[in-house]
């Protein structure tokens, strides 16, 4: 017989936190993680194939004309702030030493995600581009929007293929950046 010490006790009714909603570990963890595990690019492409499924699913909160104008221009702007904040991480993680690894590895990665979508005053103040999204969009509605575009792209029913494998980690990489937008805001972004 096994002796019963040997197994760890488990805790129930437990779950650690997800990985960007540890509000101890602050915004330039949680940026550090979600870029670790999306470029900007793929974010990009991910969202914008998210807006065209919720725009192509007949059954979805978008089959009014002006959801789908203010979700096309929500996803614009959210382009937009995913620049921002790699930005933001760049500088941060650079100024502490975080961007360790191959130099190539390295160059490639700060390569792939050079912004495409911001003018030179944005790229040199990325908070110009964080305060504009958090001034147009609240916090509720950024919240409900995502989940209108999640959902829509769940029920989505149309031709094109939809891999789900890992829709609720990308929404948790949005949420994560969202939360650390309206942080940034309300602590008063610091100066990297």
């Amino acid at each position: 017989m096994e002796n019963e010490s040997s197994t760890p006790k488990r805790r129930r009714f437990y779950k650690p936190y997800i990985f960007c909603n540890d509000p101890k570990k602050g915004p330039f963890k949680n940026l550090e993680k979600v870029f670790h595990i999306v470029n900007v690019p793929d974010l990009h492409e991910e969202l914008k194939r998210w807006q065209k499924l919720a725009l192509a699913n007949d059954q979805s909160v978008y089959d009014e004309g002006y959801a789908r104008e203010d979700l096309i221009d929500f996803c614009d702007e959210f382009l937009r702030l995913t620049e921002a904040l790699y930005i933001i991480h760049a500088k941060h993680a650079a100024k502490f030493g975080k961007m360790q690894g191959n130099k190539n590895a390295l160059k490639r990665t700060q390569e792939m995600n050079q912004p495409i979508l911001l003018n030179e005053e944005e790229i040199s103040k990325p908070e110009i581009v964080i305060r504009s999204f958090v001034n147009t969009f609240s916090y509720r509605y950024t919240k409900r929007e995502m989940q209108d575009l999640l959902e829509a792209v769940i029920t989505y029913d149309g031709h094109k293929r939809v891999y789900k494998g890992t829709l609720l980690l990308f929404y948790d990489c949005i949420l994560c950046l969202l939360d650390v937008t309206y942080i940034f805001v309300s602590k008063e972004l610091p100066a990297i």
